[in-house]
Order: structure tokens, then C-alpha cells, then sequence
């Protein structure tokens, strides 16, 4: 049996303490959503607008492999950067004795700001056909944390904006949704946070702007005003 000391105080704790879990979780929701919507923003609007910045020859294929992409003797590797987007174009010559043209095998981006927060990568299955006597693709894509929106190809969601990105890419998933999270704070708690600091300054009740006399709760609308 709790002693009544104990009691009296376990009912507000509680409250402000629900209140401050319920305050971050709300907080950190909108971040969050922010951080998302941000993200997708970033695309950019044509493939003209990239600036190639990179081309790197028979790359280390362990991260893609981990994602379960085939293993080739070979692969080049195509970055192109804009405000906020990254995409790796990366390509492979399956056999130069049977067929002699570069393909795009696979295409991974990641975008947000200010760092990169998600992350989608989709690729072009290959079969060797025997009737024509080299590979050829399956006509189908296998798409790894990115949602297919349409075919239309005058888009650019991983090259055509075809396939939008939602994997998180940490640690900037989380770095980002605390960035906009206090961004949110700033504009809807902070004017109140500056009112209440104020009128306690200026001896007033932190709730309805009373005059604070001696009594350790305000006498017009009965808060606390003083901490026990």
C-alpha cells in the first residue's frame, strides 16, 4: 500500500510525464513526415539537369549483392549528383564473346536533405536465350525498398521517376526527422515557451497572466505557480 505522501504526487507526475512522451511522439511524427516529403522533393526535374560527377570502373559489388543483386565478373558504375539526390547508374558487359553492347543492369538512389534519409535500388533480371544465342532481359524489374508508381517514361524517379525510394538510409533518416522536429518546435511551442518565461519575469501567472501574490497557486485560475 503506497504511503499518502507518495500518493499525492504519483497522479501529476504521471500526467506530465504522458504529456512529455505524448509532446515527442507528436513532434517527432511531423518530423518524420517532413523528412519524407523533403526527400521526394529533392528529384530532379529532368535527367538534364544532373552533373555527372564520378564514373568508376569494375566497382566492389559487395553492397549490392547484400541487397541480392547477381554477381558479375565486371561492374562500371555511373554517379550523377543534384541538390539532394544521388543516383548510381551501374552496368556490366555479360559476356563480350556473345554480346558486345554495355547494359544498365541496375539503378540505386538516395535523396533528403540536409543528408540523405532514403534509399531505393531496382534491377533488370537477365536470362541467356539460347534461341538468340546471348542474354537478354526478362522484361521484368525487381525493385528493392522503392514503390512502383507508373510507366510513364518523361519522369525521373530512379531514371524515369518510375520507382520512388522508401527505404531509410541511416543514420540521416534519423539525423533528418530530429532536424525538422525541432524545426516544428520552433514555430508551434517556442512562442508559448517565451510567453510563459515572460510573464513568469514579470511576476504573473504562467497560465492567465494574474498578478502572482504569495500563495503557491494563482489565485484567478487556481495552477500551480510556484514548484513544490
Amino acid at each position: 500500500m503506497p504511503s499518502p505522501d507518495r500518493t499525492r504526487y504519483d497522479t501529476p507526475i504521471k500526467r506530465r510525464a504522458f504529456k512529455v512522451l505524448l509532446f515527442l511522439l507528436v513532434f517527432l511524427t511531423g518530423g518524420a513526415i517532413i523528412n519524407i516529403a523533403v526527400a521526394w522533393g529533392c528529384f530532379p526535374g529532368q535527367p538534364d539537369d544532373w552533373r555527372v560527377i564520378e564514373n568508376n570502373l569494375d566497382i566492389d559489388q559487395s553492397h549490392l549483392t547484400k541487397l541480392g543483386l547477381p554477381e558479375f565478373q565486371s561492374v562500371d558504375s555511373d554517379m550523377l549528383r543534384s541538390f539532394g539526390f544521388v543516383d548510381s547508374d551501374y552496368s556490366t558487359f555479360v559476356d563480350p564473346n556473345i554480346n558486345k553492347y554495355q547494359f544498365v543492369y541496375a539503378r540505386e538512389t538516395s535523396c533528403g536533405w540536409p543528408l540523405l534519409s532514403l534509399h531505393g535500388i531496382r534491377w533488370g533480371p537477365i536470362t541467356y536465350s539460347e534461341n538468340l544465342k546471348h542474354h537478354v532481359f526478362t522484361q521484368e524489374h525487381i525493385r528493392i525498398t522503392a514503390i512502383h508508381l507508373s510507366d510513364v517514361g518523361d519522369k525521373v524517379i530512379l531514371g524515369e521517376r518510375e520507382f520512388l525510394p522508401y527505404g531509410p538510409l541511416w543514420p540521416g533518416f534519423a539525423i533528418n526527422t530530429l532536424f525538422y522536429a525541432v524545426i516544428l518546435w520552433l514555430f508551434f511551442a517556442a512562442p508559448f515557451t517565451l510567453r510563459r518565461w515572460r510573464r513568469v519575469r514579470k511576476g504573473l501567472c504562467p497560465k492567465c497572466a494574474y498578478p502572482v501574490g504569495i500563495s503557491d497557486t494563482c489565485t484567478e485560475c487556481g495552477k500551480p505557480v510556484r514548484s513544490p
